[in-house]
């Protein structure tokens, strides 16, 4: 047997009659009553009761109907599915995000994607930049957001920000209205900063030391946000990131720029020879709308009025 076959066999059942069947499949009567005796023959069992001059079907006619929409139900799903797939609508998404985007950031763009693309399911990491790009390269990940780069590490990277960290102090801070802050203006400030083994705690140091100098570090922590939240509550100063500065804007923190600069430098990593789906390439757009509203938001908000 073969799908034209039950086709017309399901086309007969539901219109009644075989020339009803052949208006609904675009085909002669001629040919659907073809179509149902090569079905007969194909299932070894009568469909159809010919005895009065008209088509009525038989019990096994009307069991074998069961089977046949049940094929018919799979088939409108498996066409729904693909419709979702071209549209983007539906499968998984596995990200892995830095702190400083995954904290802040990523859940206004997350919020947008799920009103854009509500069926898909977002698995959401947060580990070390350093493990992004090993799961980046062995393509357990469908996209990564990392710190500093490793550009030569096998996967493929796409430059997404490149901006400078700044120093938060609370509002009303005695360097608020500085247009640039330096080691030395931070002479006995307590300072919250990364913790020992991070990069960024070494940058600090060195920026510091060029000026012959060591940080005052009261508190360490391990993320930017755990850094703006402490500044808020007047514990100390901090460098963070203009992700986190903005998400703090609001919360009686105050983001000055840092010399020497220090770059935060973003990338997004994707696995090498596997292509972007409609959803990880969505996500990105959206990702992509909202990092121009931040950085320019806080770029309009640092320019001072004439």
């Amino acid at each position: 047997m073969n799908f034209r076959q039950i086709e017309a066999f399901r086309a007969v059942m539901t219109s009644g009659s075989t020339k009803n069947a052949a208006g609904l499949l675009g085909v002669s009567q001629p040919a659907v009553s073809r179509l149902i005796a090569q079905l007969e023959r194909a299932t070894r069992f009568a469909l159809f009761d010919r005895s009065q001059g008209r088509l009525k079907p038989t019990p096994e006619a009307h069991l074998f109907l069961d089977v046949v929409n049940e094929a018919f139900g799979a088939l409108d799903r498996v066409e729904r599915r693909a419709q979702d797939i071209r549209d983007g609508q539906s499968g998984a998404l596995k990200l892995a995000v830095m702190p400083a985007l995954a904290l802040g950031f990523l859940p206004a763009v997350l919020k947008d994607f799920a009103r854009d693309q509500p069926d898909t399911l977002v698995t959401l990491h947060i580990p070390p930049s350093e493990r992004i790009e090993e799961w980046a390269v062995s393509q357990q990940i469908d996209i990564g957001f990392v710190a500093a780069p490793n550009r030569h590490g096998g996967g493929e990277t796409e430059p997404s920000c490149l901006e400078r960290y700044a120093l938060a102090m609370p509002a009303g801070h005695r360097l608020a209205g500085r247009q640039l802050v330096t080691p030395p203006d931070l002479a006995g400030e307590r300072i919250i900063a990364f913790h020992g083994a991070l990069r960024m705690r070494r940058l600090l140091e060195e920026a510091f030391r060029l000026h012959g100098l060591e940080p005052h570090v009261a508190v360490e922590t391990q993320y930017s946000a755990a850094i703006a939240a402490m500044v808020a509550q007047g514990i100390g100063v901090g460098l963070i990131d203009p992700f986190t500065a903005r998400d703090f804007s609001e919360r009686g923190v105050v983001a000055v720029p840092f010399e020497p600069a220090i770059p935060f430098d973003v990338g997004v990593l994707y696995p090498s020879h596997r292509a972007l789906s409609r959803a990880a390439r969505r996500l990105i757009a959206i990702l992509r709308t909202h990092r121009a509203h931040v950085l320019g938001s806080r770029e309009a908000s640092a320019t001072p009025t004439p």
